[in-house]
């Protein structure tokens, strides 16, 4: 028995350019992950479309050439939730990569056809699309990981639904050893349409994920401008320049992302926790306001008694911002994450992990992350910058001093995650140098 399917395959191929056509027309912002996603939305349709109005037996139109394109929408949505995930690398140099795979992938079809062998169409081509749907299911995966988005569960629910169905494709086609694609036995209508149907539903799954995206970014609006109006009074009295704020709020947000790769980042339960470290960096010497202008600005080294009152702008910070919360902000979650972090890193990064530290002498694990993350990337910093007592240490040099106090005053985890990017730690003190 033989079943037609293509008034599903027009179907989909219809909703796919509906996708791209709204999503086009209705995002605010059509940024660079908008872009994949739309070229893959229009580009899927129409590959559905061509293939409805293929002559039967014409391999090239309707294998080879979808084959390969299908290819590329897979790379595409890959690129566009990788760019969700702030990624900041090129994309341009993978798609490039890609397009001249799919161009020799669409050859090689046709070689093997002219050989009458169905090696691609039979097991490479259901081996290339597992692949795919796992590295779209990754970016999911962590997309979930770092922001929270429902729908980029469901995103992951669905590539895993297609990586199985693939699955089912090549046990179907090795079994067979050519699937007509003209009219298809039973067997394989039960693989293809769920295929057909499923993909769709991921194209749908863009629309919600950047719904969801907009809706956290009206929640951030109220915490932008509490943490502004907190950031100009911490800069109000600091006498750091702007480019060392900016320095250590990349530097800290390199770290926890580096850790969050590799599942050692303690988030708290809070999502998108590097963007959110990176914004309340800035925030650590706030309780500097209420530190006396002869001490905070003397030139020379402060005695005894006046490093006590120095020691005091922890807990005086921790004060300030426990002062910003009110009613309203209570009633805010992400404010409340933002003061709760914003908190720990004022307070406690000048403790040490050995316990030397001030101002309550914490040890170990019982320091918070977040502001074992705050001290390492604002001594690195402080060591490559100039000072009226010191001059700037080299890289070499900084890195060497802080590896020398893995275990005393910081987390030697930590440590270990700022030796793996210490290459970049310098590219940035390079780049935003005073």
């Amino acid at each position: 028995m033989r079943v037609e399917f293509s008034s599903i395959i027009v179907f989909t191929g219809l909703i796919s350019i509906a996708v791209g056509v709204i999503l086009a027309t209705t995002l605010s912002t059509v940024d660079r992950s908008a872009r994949y996603w739309i070229a893959g939305a229009l580009l899927s349709g129409l590959a559905a479309l061509m293939r409805t109005v293929t002559p039967q037996g014409d391999h090239l139109i309707g294998v080879s050439i979808p084959n390969a394109v299908n290819f590329l929408i897979n790379l595409m949505f890959a690129l566009s939730l990788r760019a969700l995930t702030q990624n900041s690398e090129s994309h341009r140099r993978l798609l490039t990569g890609g397009i001249i795979f799919a161009v020799l992938y669409a050859a090689l079809h046709e070689v093997f056809a002219e050989l009458d062998l169905a090696l691609i169409e039979v097991i490479v081509n259901p081996i290339v699309q597992i692949a795919m749907a796992s590295l779209i299911g990754y970016f999911a995966v962590k997309l979930y990981q770092e922001k929270g988005f429902r729908f980029a569960a469901v995103l992951a629910v669905l590539q895993g639904m297609l990586a199985l169905l693939w699955v089912a494709r090549g046990v179907t086609g090795v079994s067979q050893g050519r699937i007509d694609f003209a009219a298809l036995s039973v067997v394989n209508a039960f693989i293809f349409t769920p295929l057909m149907l499923v993909g769709t539903v991921r194209l749908l799954c863009y629309l919600g994920l950047r719904l969801e995206e907009y809706v956290a970014k009206t929640e951030r609006s109220g915490a932008d401008g509490l943490l502004n109006t907190l950031n100009t009074l911490a800069l109000s009295r600091d006498n750091e320049t702007g480019n060392h704020v900016l320095r250590t709020q990349k530097f800290v947000r390199l770290l926890a992302e580096h850790l969050q790769a590799r599942g050692k980042l303690d988030t708290q339960g809070i999502r998108d926790y590097p963007r959110l470290l990176h914004d309340v960096a800035p925030l650590h010497d706030i309780g500097k306001v209420g530190i006396p202008d002869r001490i905070l600005k003397k030139p020379g080294s402060l005695d005894p008694a006046e490093w006590e009152v120095m020691r005091t702008h922890t807990t005086l910070g921790a004060e300030v911002i426990d002062a910003a919360r009110t009613p309203q902000t209570a009633a805010d979650s992400y404010v409340n994450d933002v003061l709760h972090i914003a908190r720990q890193v004022a307070l406690s990064h000048h403790e040490n992990w050995d316990g030397s530290g001030y101002p309550h002498g914490l040890a170990g694990k019982r320091i918070p992350q977040a502001a074992q993350l705050m001290a390492i990337a604002d001594a690195y910093d402080a060591l490559r910058s100039e000072r009226v007592y010191k001059k700037a240490w080299s890289h070499d040099e900084a890195v060497a001093d802080i590896v020398s106090l893995s275990g005393k005053r910081f987390d030697p985890e930590l440590v270990g995650a700022f030796i793996g990017e210490a290459q970049r730690f310098r590219a940035i003190a390079e780049t935003y140098h005073d």
